[in-house]
């Protein structure tokens, strides 16, 4: 019977390795600042963040995205109202900007999905904003936000979601604020789209058992269904 549970414990054990570590966002509301920000007079409740910058953000590396130059995001506490929270971003002061993490405890083969919310900065008006959000080595992916009837006081955020399949260990996770043509630039780049409320989170295992846990399953299901016809030939007897 020992051996049985045994078997059985280590049929568990297969099953269930390879299962996801725990992967999560650092800082994903940005509520923890290493710059001192007033919450008041609510026109001046932000300050620039510029590229490049691992202190104002912890667990964020703050880059560039548009051309060269002085550029980076800025880093809101009460000029608007915030996703989650009393901080968000703009990812454009006085251009594009990006924010970058590295993500780690991710599994291969498996799964994950990105919530984030956007809005963008009300000084745009009713032009479109744009961020390309990027993992590791996989395709960027562009996301708009376009909606004229935001204020500062309501900023209609809306929640979005990405969904990739880890390739490796550790990935890094870009956004980076989509630079203006060249027309618009001299008067709105550094009204950017607005970024907050960042979470990941395991969402299904694609991961396939390799050969050698396939031929272990097998071998102790038979050694199971062995032990068992055993067990009920003694009975019967």
């Amino acid at each position: 019977m020992n051996k049985i549970f045994a078997v059985a414990a280590a049929i568990a054990a297969i099953g269930s390795a390879g299962a996801a570590s725990a992967v999560s966002i650092v800082n994903g509301s940005f509520e923890t600042v290493g710059i001192t920000i007033p919450a008041t007079p609510a026109n001046n409740s932000y300050r620039e963040v510029l590229a490049p910058n691992a202190v104002a953000l912890p667990g964020w590396m703050v880059g560039l995205s548009g051309p060269l130059g002085s550029a980076g995001v800025d880093v809101v506490r009460s000029f608007w109202q915030a996703s989650d929270g009393s901080y968000s971003l703009d990812l454009a002061a006085r251009d594009a900007g990006s924010i970058s993490q590295t993500l780690t405890g991710l599994t291969t083969g498996f799964s994950y999905t990105i919530t984030f919310d956007i809005s963008s900065n009300p000084g745009a008006g009713a032009a479109p904003r744009s961020l390309l959000l990027s993992v590791g080595a996989l395709t960027p992916t562009t996301f708009t936000f376009l909606d004229p009837t935001r204020t500062r006081a309501d900023m209609n955020w809306s929640t979005q979601s990405y969904t990739f399949i880890a390739t490796g260990n550790t990935a890094l996770l870009t956004f980076a604020g989509v630079p203006l043509a060249a027309s618009a630039r001299a008067s709105l780049k550094s009204a950017g789209i607005a970024l907050d409320n960042v979470a990941i989170a395991q969402t299904f295992a694609t991961q396939v058992p390799e050969p050698e846990s396939w031929m272990m399953m097998i071998a102790g299901f038979g050694m199971i269904g062995f032990a068992a016809r055993r067990r009920k030939t003694a009975v019967a007897a």
